[in-house]
């Protein structure tokens, strides 16, 4: 997508609106102050996020200590990096479908048993 700028700082994105149910390719100023994502709005939109991460890396250590083993015994039985281990449970990852597949069959339980914990957490806040 092309974006050209103005004069007066705007910067200009080709958008599509309807008209009569047709659509029509027309240019749009767009203020590149109110653009750009600013802290405050990027906040809104972690605070759930992060409730659901802290969570999860809550959950996670939780298992893995119970089951004693170490970070590396944990990433070399789901498959993932001792790193990706460590990101995960300090909350600067989000994990993906997969490795919570892993994790759970490296922590010797379920994918629903490990959600299941995590939304149990959720819920006392």
């Amino acid at each position: 997508m092309n974006v050209r700028q103005t004069g007066s700082g705007h910067r200009l994105r080709p958008y599509r609106r309807e008209c009569n149910g047709n659509a029509q390719r027309t240019n749009a100023p767009v203020d590149t102050a109110k653009s750009n994502n600013s802290s405050r709005s990027r906040r809104q939109r972690r605070r759930h996020p992060h409730k659901l991460l802290s969570s999860f890396a809550f959950a996670l250590r939780r298992r893995r200590t119970e089951l004693g083993p170490m970070q590396e015994k944990l990433a070399h039985r789901a498959g993932v990096s001792m790193r990706y281990i460590s990101l995960l449970e300090t909350q600067k990852h989000q994990p993906r479908l997969d490795a919570i597949k892993g994790l759970s069959e490296g922590l010797e339980t379920t994918m629903v048993a490990l959600v299941s914990e995590i939304e149990d957490l959720l819920r006392e806040g």
